[in-house]
């Protein structure tokens, strides 16, 4: 009987570790897009999260040129300046990429961008610097940059920005929070004269795990209801 009661607390505990281990993905959509401009904001409201703690989110953009009067004009990367919040948290996603002390425009000959922005983006190269790695370091205008990438995370001015600027902000500062409330990307066209891009799409992908309180209160009920189950066997023994 010892042996079982043990097997018993050993199950219910093992129980509750694998559901604060568990991890769930959630993915949400803006809806619509716009004409970037001088600066614009997308909302996405997400619900459902309470109790939950976020251990990673990704997010997708879609940026492409526009046309105006039957004329299709490009966007140029290096204009873009994007930043994605939450509660008081802050991501810089973009913030002129390619801008250098000897490249004041940024990167400029490709066509807007489609693509995701991750930490543990796999190469690890940040969106910054794309124009350092094949197929973008050819010097030909290959249209959209595709693929994963590490956010800019330069949280400075986008009149000011370099590629040494120091890259503290990327996604994970919204690690342990809650997932719940509105998250908010704002981008900003810094040259809108000289190309003007379009948000066609973007997205965040959410992974989170019950929160830390939810792992100890159902663990003390389940060994509160073992102790009050071992007295009823000892009284009934």
């Amino acid at each position: 009987m010892k042996t079982y009661k043990k097997l018993l607390i050993v199950a219910a505990v093992a129980a509750c570790a694998s559901q604060v281990n568990a991890q769930v993905f959630r993915h949400f959509d803006f809806q619509g897009g716009f004409e970037i401009g001088s600066g614009n904001s997308a909302f996405v409201d997400v619900t459902g999260m309470a109790g939950f703690q976020i251990t990673d989110v990704n997010v997708n953009i879609n940026i492409t040129g526009t046309t105006i009067g039957g004329s299709y004009f490009p966007a140029a990367n290096g204009d873009f300046y994007a930043y994605l919040t939450h509660g008081e948290d802050i991501s810089i996603l973009l913030n002129r990429v390619g801008r250098d002390p000897l490249n004041d425009s940024g990167y400029g000959k490709n066509d807007g961008m489609n693509v995701t922005l991750n930490d543990q983006a796999s190469p690890n190269v940040n969106i910054h610097v794309y124009e350092t790695v094949s197929p973008y370091d050819q010097g030909d205008n290959i249209g959209q940059v595709t693929g994963n990438w590490v956010p800019d995370g330069r949280n400075v001015n986008p009149n000011t920005a370099v590629t040494g600027d120091p890259v503290t902000a990327k996604l994970d500062v919204f690690n342990g929070d809650i997932g719940d409330g509105t998250w908010t990307l704002f981008i900003q066209d810094m040259n809108p004269s000289l190309g003007v891009g379009t948000l066609l799409s973007w997205s965040i992908d959410i992974t989170v795990v019950p929160e830390p309180k939810d792992f100890v209160l159902v663990s003390g009920l389940l060994l509160l209801g073992f102790a009050g189950y071992r007295r009823f066997a000892t009284r009934t023994a």
